[in-house]
């Protein structure tokens, strides 16, 4: 078999398997329905999700003012952050159900998708640049303000870290404990900077969509060409909607936050297992300091 005939089957193969992958994420067509189960969340996962980063994130504030001035202080900040932390996996779903809150945001987005015509023009138009969404009324004042919400959630994450190790090198100068080198399991994403705001409010632009798919599931049935009537794929569509599906999936469509996540878990539980090797409730704290350090990188990776 020559190249040329080589080439023209790896093709057909390529184009085949993408088709089949992408009409498996659903079948309606009608222009208000349900997004396929098990792989988008509903609005009620999404709530769920949302409160439990909430608790999260009012628990970390704790460790702005708790007490760290002994081992036992610090045992007991640890084990409240320690259970916090793995809940801020859910920063996006808390941005996507406050974004639904804008009631002058979801009114564009709904007159934007009034008919089918009109659902399929904005499909394709934010397949081609999804920064289109910010054309919504109420979109860059919601942009604006998520973006700070994200960034006040960062410093405080940050802030707690920092205080954490501090508080934990004060009290191992009390001890007068031998820790030589057990500081050395801070992870050098310990160092905490001010995240640029172009970053910020580029992750919410994602976000704004991933409200627009969530209030319109048509678009999401569009850009995936199943929508509609449509049986045309959208050019730009599949990056689109890799997006959209590692924003509003469940863990079958994970994203970049929670592959971060996983790999600060990972992290953590290695830094955990040595901490018998020194001063377990100094480097465990240490350890949950660069846990906390990590997860805020992780928000706004």
């Amino acid at each position: 078999m020559n190249k040329s005939k080589k080439l023209v089957i790896v093709a057909t193969l390529i184009i085949s398997i993408c088709s089949q992958w992408l009409v498996t994420y659903s079948r309606p067509t009608a222009t208000h329905v349900a997004l396929p189960a098990g792989e988008i969340r509903s609005e009620a996962q999404l709530r769920s999700e949302a409160s439990l980063y909430d608790a999260a994130i009012n628990d970390i504030r704790k460790g702005t003012s708790i007490k760290l001035d002994t081992a036992n202080d610090l045992k007991a900040a640890t084990a409240l952050l320690n259970k916090a932390i793995p809940n801020l996996r859910f920063n996006r779903s808390k941005l996507i159900v406050s974004g639904m809150s804008d009631t002058t945001f979801v009114g564009a987005v709904k007159e934007r998708t009034r008919d089918a015509k009109s659902t399929e023009e904005f499909a394709r138009a934010l397949a081609g640049d999804q920064n289109e969404i910010l054309k919504l009324n109420g979109a860059t004042a919601l942009q604006s303000r998520l973006a700070r919400s994200l960034d006040a959630d960062v410093t405080l994450i940050r802030s707690v870290s920092d205080r954490l190790k501090k508080a934990a090198d004060a009290v191992k100068a009390k001890t007068n404990a031998n820790h030589a080198g057990s500081r050395s399991y801070l992870s050098s994403e310990t160092t905490t900077s001010p995240t640029p705001p172009g970053i910020l409010l580029d992750i919410i632009t994602l976000q704004l969509v991933a409200i627009a798919v969530v209030v319109q599931p048509a678009i999401f049935l569009v850009l995936v060409g199943t929508g509609l009537g449509s049986t045309l794929v959208i050019v730009g569509a599949a990056v689109l909607v890799a997006k959209i599906i590692g924003n509003v999936a469940t863990d079958k469509g994970r994203d970049k936050l929670a592959e971060c996540e996983d790999s600060a878990q990972k992290n953590f539980n290695d830094c955990m297992a040595t901490a018998n090797a020194f001063d377990f409730v100094i480097v465990s704290t240490y350890c949950t300091a660069a846990y906390l350090a990590s997860a805020a990188a992780c928000l706004v990776a």
